[in-house]
């Protein structure tokens, strides 16, 4: 079951970073342990299906950095967010480790205008 909520507000100026949560294992309790594993996230303009996907990123890109071996961070630079207005968008996160896919967080993510130049 994903974490359902939603994240910090950013603002279109700044870059977003953070670690939305850690994994674990429902029946023992542990740390999932995250080494090898593909997580990916998806940023959307409207809820539901019909939503335009704005933003995206996964391992290996440069934006999510596994800063220990169950824990996360996600870092999108202000280059990939200028081009945002203002509002809430739609946010998913997903982890496939060990050949299944997890929802890690499904929410909204809300955005402010940074009014400082581009």
């Amino acid at each position: 079951m994903p974490y359902i909520g939603q994240l910090a507000v950013f603002s279109n100026r700044e870059d977003w970073q953070f670690s939305p949560a850690d994994m674990y294992d429902d029946d023992s309790g542990e740390a999932i342990d995250l080494t090898g594993a593909t997580i990916s996230y998806g940023i959307y303009e409207d809820a539901g299906c019909s939503g335009r996907q704005v933003l995206t990123g996964k391992s290996g890109d440069g934006t999510i950095l596994l800063v220990e071996s169950t824990v996360f961070q996600i870092t999108i630079p202000r280059v990939s967010v200028t081009g945002l207005c203002s509002g809430t968008y739609s946010m998913g996160i997903t982890v496939e480790n060990a050949g299944i896919t997890t929802s890690l967080f499904a929410g909204d993510i809300a955005v402010i205008e940074g009014n400082v130049p581009v």
